[in-house]
């Protein structure tokens, strides 16, 4: 009976950490789809950021603060609300009180 309740117990601690970890992936894997990759057009992402709702604040990374955003490059977003879909609005009572941080680089030759 010992040994019955001891693989029980090994089970289910299995079966949480494998829980766990697929819930862990899977939040991963949504702010992943709604950050674009590097290299993405800078303007582009602020855009789609601010029809969803977000406040988009800039860190330049790199290169000249003057040059227009539409030749920048992000290279990360940072304070996205895990499960909201890429493209979607943000729920009615988060838009505009929300802010996320994109990361650019504007040199001449991103």
């Amino acid at each position: 009976m010992n040994n019955t309740i001891g693989r029980s117990r090994s089970f289910i601690l299995g079966s949480v950490v494998a829980g766990a970890l697929t819930v862990s992936a899977l939040g991963m894997a949504g702010t992943a789809a709604a950050a674009p990759g590097g290299g993405s057009n800078a303007q582009d992402t602020v855009d789609r950021l601010s029809s969803q709702g977000y406040n988009v604040a800039l860190n330049h990374n790199g290169g000249f603060s003057n040059v227009p955003l539409s030749e920048c490059v992000v290279n990360g977003i940072h304070g996205l609300i895990s499960g909201v879909a890429q493209g979607q609005p943000l729920p009615p009572e988060q838009q505009g009180a929300q802010t996320v941080y994109v990361d650019v680089n504007c040199s001449t030759n991103a």
